[in-house]
């Protein structure tokens, strides 16, 4: 949709979409840590894992926050979030490469 504009229901879908993506990510990289802990396996790709889902939780939030104010920091928040996605599947794969 334009930003500004009148919401479709396409539009509509693909943020429910989105929320839904977002927020599975943002879930597996909250609770990989708390598994790996429980288990004292790869303390290092643990920590890394929760680090990088609080960045996650602050893009997500910030993201929320400029959907409702408007204001022109949505593609950025969006695209951090993005990069914390990549950075968690990266560091979480290398470290648990590793560990092995």
């Amino acid at each position: 949709d334009i930003p500004g504009g009148e919401r479709s229901s396409t539009g509509r879908w693909h943020g429910l979409l989105a929320i839904g993506a977002f927020g599975a990510i943002g879930l597996a990289a909250a609770q990989l840590p708390r598994m790996i802990f429980h288990d004292h396996l790869m303390p290092a790709a643990s920590l890394a894992s929760g680090w990088i889902a609080l960045l996650m939780l602050a893009c997500f939030a910030a993201m929320a926050i400029e959907r409702r104010s408007h204001g022109g920091y949505f593609g950025l928040a969006e695209r951090a979030f993005y990069g914390c996605t990549i950075a968690w599947l990266t560091v979480v794969t290398i470290l648990l490469t590793i560990g092995r």
